[in-house]
């Protein structure tokens, strides 16, 4: 885990090789692949939570990041963004990630 001046970042690594960033980006939530076999190339960043036009988004918790010998599990819950300060409902997020 690195916390970046307010963004927190989990590096899910299979062997040694950085495969996938789950990041907590100042309460956005981002999943950020990284294909190929370049360290510092990155994957397109997926913006996982739902929010309403003109939202700010914020408002994620990461609820637990669990790596076993098949993968990565991620769980995820917030509040929907609604414009700079408000929210609207409740949304919560599972995947799994595997790397071979």
């Amino acid at each position: 885990m690195i916390n970046n001046t307010g963004a927190i970042e989990y590096k899910v690594k299979k062997d040694d090789r950085h495969f996938l960033s789950v990041l907590n980006d100042h309460g956005a939530f981002v999943i950020r692949p990284h294909p190929g076999d370049d360290i510092n190339g990155l994957g397109s960043s997926l913006y996982i939570q739902p929010f309403l036009p003109g939202a700010v988004l914020k408002n994620t918790t990461i609820d637990s990041i669990v790596a076993d010998e098949n993968g990565v599990d991620v769980n995820v819950h917030g509040k929907v963004s609604r414009s700079t300060n408000q929210t609207y409902g409740d949304w919560q997020f599972n995947m799994d990630f595997s790397f071979d």
